[in-house]
């Protein structure tokens, strides 16, 4: 199993577990944003940790045998987060597209004994999170 697998199978876990519950005295339209959508953040932000940690962990990594790690883009990601895609503008961040993605998925699911999510589509999104951060477009120019 990869780091990126290992990663989106917490955010399952965390999403199917539901861990952040929300207070049943206020009104679900008047609570925040980031109330309503809790446990898919924690579940989106501890994927990245773990990611994180597997990449800080790793001593000569590569990836895919295309670059060396690079210890200064390390350190900036442990510092400052994960670099995102950019969205068109006026258009909500990438991070909460996905977060949103999960609320979605988690509601599409309603039997239990389904992941709440597509595992092997985030665990892509993850790797190629990764790529966005460590890497240039990989694909050739177009003249």
């Amino acid at each position: 199993m990869d780091r990126h697998k290992i990663a989106a199978c917490l955010a399952a876990a965390i999403l199917q577990a539901g861990i952040c519950e929300r207070t049943r005295d206020v009104p679900s339209d008047r609570q925040s944003v980031e109330v309503r959508l809790a446990n898919e953040i924690l579940a989106f932000i501890c994927s990245l940790h773990v990611l994180y940690s597997y990449l800080s962990h790793e001593n000569g990594y590569r990836l895919d045998d295309v670059a060396q790690l690079d210890s200064k883009v390390l350190e900036k990601i442990g510092q400052e987060g994960f670099l995102m895609p950019s969205t068109y503008e006026g258009a909500e961040s990438y991070e909460m597209h996905l977060i949103k993605a999960m609320r979605i998925s988690k509601g599409m699911r309603p039997d239990e004994k389904i992941p709440p999510m597509d595992i092997l589509l985030y665990s892509a999104i993850l790797y190629h999170i990764e790529l966005h951060n460590f890497e240039k477009p990989l694909l050739p120019q177009v003249l």
